[in-house]
């Protein structure tokens, strides 16, 4: 059995320092907080980036919603001007949802309504036994009307055949 010199054992401060002598300490511990920090910027990034992500997605549905809702209005003032000749549903509108500017057009049979920003973002209603262009049909009535949510007032006129989406000028 052999026995270890005790004299040839380093002192445990080399270990943990290495060959230093103990003159890295500083260095490791400012390397540590160093790491810890940008761990916690990593974390806090991705919470950032998340949040923000969420928000769009959410502004996004609140902004159809609320097209959705226009849309709604506007087939109901078709639905009641097309009842009867010459009449017309009056009302105004928001300036801009969600701090977008829209557009409502009448297409074939359906409202459209759509960011301008952005056509991508809309919503299309259909209309019942509405058409755009020839109306040979006795049964059915023309659309038509483009109107911009700048207008702020808008008129959906019927003559008894044709619906007309269009500016309300105020004075």
């Amino acid at each position: 059995m052999s026995y270890v010199d005790a004299e040839k054992i380093p002192p445990l401060d080399k270990l943990v320092s290495g060959s230093h002598d103990g003159r890295m300490k500083g260095q490791y511990l400012i390397l540590g907080e160093i790491l810890l920090f940008a761990f916690g910027l990593a974390i806090a990034n991705y919470v950032i980036f998340s949040f923000q992500r969420t928000e769009g997605r959410t502004n996004e549905v609140a902004l159809k919603d609320n097209f959705q809702l226009i849309a709604n209005m506007l087939s109901t003032a078709v639905i009641k001007t097309s009842e009867s000749a010459n009449s017309s549903v009056r009302f105004f509108l928001p300036e801009k949802i969600s701090g977008r500017t829209y557009a409502i057009s009448f297409k074939s049979d359906s409202v459209i309504v759509f960011d301008l920003d952005n056509p991508e973002v809309n919503v299309i209603q259909k209309l019942f036994n509405i058409t755009q262009g020839n109306c040979i049909s006795d049964n059915a009535f023309c659309s038509s009307g483009d109107v911009v949510s700048t207008a702020k007032s808008i008129e959906v006129f019927s003559d008894g055949k044709t619906v007309i989406l269009r500016r309300l000028r105020i004075t």
